[in-house]
C-alpha cells in the first residue's frame, strides 16, 4: 500500500469515527468544525471554509439564516462545473474576504441544486495527494459523508420542528385567550428564526389585538399581504430597497384566514422547504386556535343571550301572572289567587286566621257620591290593609266591596288586635267615610278543615256581623256559637 493510499484509508477511517459524533450534531456548522482538524492532520490545511450554494449564491456556512450584512459570491454553478480548475474565479472570493484560498473542491448533493464548496489554502501535502489517482475516491468519500450529514441535519431539524409544533398545539389547546395565542405564536417564531424581523397583520375586526400586530384593511393594505389573504397561500417577495426578502404566511383556520405572519430576512437568506412548511404549520395551528377561541366566545355570547332571554321571559311571566293574580283596581290579590293560597295553607300550615270583610252601606256611597268615589274608597281601604299586614300575611279583593285577609301562624289574640285596629282606622282612612264588618275564623291543623268549610264558617261570621249592626267583628266558634268582638 502506497503512502497516499494509506492516507486515503486513514482519512476514511477518521470519517467513520466522525460519523458517530455527527449523529449528535444539529447543524452543518458543527460537523464542519469537527472536520477541519482532520484536514489539518492529513494535509496540513490550516484554514478552510465551506459554502452552501443557494439561488445563485455561494454563502459561508456560518452565515445561514441571518440578517447581518455579509459578502456572498454570485456565481452561475453551471459555469463552475464546466470550467477548468485553473479558471476558478478566485478573485470573486478574494473580494469577499477569502483571499487566502487557492484551491477548491465542489460537492453535489442527491438533488440538483444541493451544492457545497470547500475553499482552502493548498499545501505541499495536499498537492502531493491531489496528483494521485486517489483524489477522485477522496472526493467521493467526502461527498458521501456530506450527503449523509445533510440528511441527518434535515432529519434533526424536522424532529425539532415537529416537537415545537406539538408543544405549541398543546399549549394553545389549553387557552382561548387570543392575546396569549398570538404572543406564544410570535415567541415560537422568534426563537426558531432569531435574526428575523417579524410582523403580524390581522384581519378587520381585530382592533382589540392591535398591540400584537398591525390591523390590516384589505382595501388599502399592502399588495402582497392582500394576495396572501385572498389566495390563502404563502408567497415570498423582495423589499423595495432590495436588501431583504419577506416570507408572507397566511394564518389559515378551517373557515377563514385570520391574518398574515410576515418573516423578513436578509436578501441572501433562503427559506428551505422545511422552513416554509414549518411556518405554514405553525400558522395553521394558530388559525385553528383562533377559530376555537372565536367559537367559544360566540358560544358564551349565545349562552348569555339565552340566559337573558330566559330571565326576561321569566320576568315577563311573573309580570303576566301578577297581572292575572292582582285586582286591577285595588292591586290586592284576586279571589282565585286567595283561594289557591288558602287551599295550600290548610295542607301545610299549622295554624292561621282567615278574615272576610265587607264595606258597610257601600251602595249608598255609589248612589250618593258616584261610582268613581266608590272606587276611591275601595282603593283607600286596600292601601290601608296592605300597609297593616305587610310581612304578616296577604290581602285580597274578594269581589265588589268585599275583602279577605289571611294571616299564617297567627293566634286569636294577635288577630283580634289587628281587626280592632281595622275597625278603628277604616273610618279615618276613607273619604267618604265608611265602616266595615268582619267575619273571622281562627283555625289549627286539628280542625282538619276543607277550604269550602273554612269559607262557609267565615262567611257565616261575616253575615252575623252585618246582621247585628255592622262595624264589628264576629269570630266563628261553631255552628251554634259565634263570638262578637
Amino acid at each position: 500500500m502506497s503512502d497516499q493510499e494509506l492516507v486515503l484509508y486513514q482519512f476514511k477511517s477518521e470519517l467513520m469515527n466522525l460519523w458517530t459524533e455527527v449523529t449528535t450534531l444539529h447543524s452543518y456548522e458543527q460537523w464542519f468544525e469537527i472536520m477541519v482538524p482532520k484536514l489539518r492532520l492529513f494535509f496540513d490545511i490550516e484554514k478552510a471554509d465551506y459554502f452552501v450554494y443557494e439561488s445563485g449564491y455561494f454563502k459561508p456556512l456560518n452565515h445561514r439564516n441571518t440578517l447581518t450584512t455579509i459578502k456572498v459570491i454570485q456565481i452561475n454553478i453551471e459555469e463552475i462545473e464546466e470550467m477548468a480548475a485553473q479558471d476558478f474565479p478566485y478573485a470573486k472570493f478574494s473580494d469577499a474576504g477569502y483571499e487566502y484560498a487557492d484551491s477548491y473542491l465542489l460537492f453535489h448533493g442527491p438533488k440538483r441544486g444541493q451544492v457545497g464548496l470547500f475553499l482552502f489554502k493548498t499545501t505541499a501535502k495536499w498537492r502531493e495527494f491531489a496528483d494521485t489517482p486517489h483524489l477522485e475516491e477522496f472526493k467521493k468519500v467526502v461527498n458521501d459523508y456530506i450527503i449523509a450529514v445533510w440528511k441527518m441535519v434535515l432529519l434533526v431539524q424536522k424532529e425539532q420542528y415537529q416537537g415545537v409544533l406539538l408543544q405549541l398545539s398543546e399549549l394553545l389547546n389549553a387557552t382561548t385567550d387570543r392575546q396569549v395565542i398570538f404572543d406564544e405564536f410570535l415567541k415560537v417564531v422568534s426563537e426558531s428564526f432569531p435574526t428575523s424581523d417579524l410582523k403580524l397583520f390581522l384581519t378587520n375586526g381585530r382592533e382589540d389585538l392591535a398591540g400584537r400586530g398591525l390591523v390590516f384593511h384589505l382595501e388599502n393594505g399592502d399588495g402582497s399581504i392582500a394576495q396572501t389573504m385572498i389566495t390563502r397561500k404563502s408567497n415570498i417577495e423582495k423589499t423595495a430597497d432590495g436588501l431583504s426578502i419577506k416570507f408572507n404566511v397566511p394564518i389559515n383556520g378551517r373557515q377563514q384566514t385570520h391574518g398574515v405572519l410576515q418573516v423578513q430576512v436578509g436578501i441572501h437568506t433562503r427559506f428551505s422547504s422545511i422552513d416554509q412548511g414549518y411556518l405554514e404549520n405553525l400558522s395553521t395551528i394558530v388559525g385553528c386556535a383562533i377559530e376555537k377561541a372565536n367559537l367559544q366566545e360566540e358560544s358564551h355570547k349565545l349562552i348569555e343571550g339565552l340566559r337573558l332571554v330566559n330571565e326576561s321571559t321569566k320576568k315577563l311571566q311573573h309580570q303576566l301572572q301578577d297581572l292575572i293574580d292582582r285586582d286591577h283596581l285595588t292591586q290586592l290579590y284576586t279571589r282565585s289567587y286567595m283561594e289557591k293560597v288558602m287551599r295550600e295553607a290548610l295542607e301545610h300550615d299549622e295554624k292561621g286566621v282567615f278574615l272576610l270583610m265587607d264595606v258597610d252601606n257601600f251602595k249608598q256611597v255609589n248612589d250618593e257620591f258616584g261610582h268613581a268615589a266608590g272606587d276611591e274608597v275601595l282603593k283607600q281601604i286596600a292601601a290601608f290593609l296592605q300597609s297593616e299586614i305587610d310581612g304578616k300575611g296577604i290581602a285580597g279583593r274578594w269581589g265588589g266591596e268585599e275583602f279577605t285577609i289571611y294571616l299564617p301562624m297567627t293566634d286569636h289574640a294577635d288577630a283580634t288586635t289587628l281587626t280592632n285596629r281595622i275597625l278603628k282606622e277604616i273610618p279615618k282612612r276613607t273619604l267618604p267615610q265608611v265602616t266595615v264588618s268582619i267575619g273571622k275564623f281562627v283555625w289549627t291543623y286539628k280542625h282538619e278543615l276543607t277550604y269550602e268549610e273554612l269559607f262557609q264558617f267565615t262567611d257565616k261570621a261575616l253575615y252575623r256581623a252585618k246582621h247585628f249592626g255592622k262595624n264589628q267583628v264576629v269570630t266563628f266558634l261553631n255552628e251554634d256559637s259565634m263570638n262578637l268582638n
